[in-house]
């Protein structure tokens, strides 16, 4: 997994590329939990380079959309692929969370 921090004006952008998993969701935890309770606008993962994502790696969405919820902010994703929307579709997080199909639009929301 690679993973960088973008603060923009609209909020701060998480771009996540490769495998988000058991192995790597602790990185993303660890990077992002800080950064959220210092967050100042809105949260944006941009998932266009994301190719995998298993059960770890949606508990950390959660986890950080409470963490976002409680700070008075929101939470969105940006780009993810056919393969992860599905996911998302299978456990109805595109119910929980606005999900864009670029930064751009997603930018246009926040």
């Amino acid at each position: 997994m690679r993973l960088y921090f973008e603060e923009h004006a609209k909020g701060l952008i998480v771009h996540i590329e490769g495998k988000l998993d058991a192995t790597t969701a602790p990185t993303l935890k660890e990077e992002l939990i800080p950064k959220i309770s210092e967050l100042k606008k809105d949260l944006l993962f941009e998932l266009s380079n994301l190719r995998y994502l298993s059960s770890a790696g949606i508990r950390i969405f959660y986890l950080a959309s409470r963490q976002v919820s409680q700070n008075g902010k929101r939470m969105f994703f940006s780009g993810p692929n056919y393969d992860i929307m599905r996911i998302f579709e299978m456990i109805e997080l595109h119910e929980d969370f606005m999900i864009f199909p670029d930064v751009e639009t997603a930018f246009q929301e926040m």
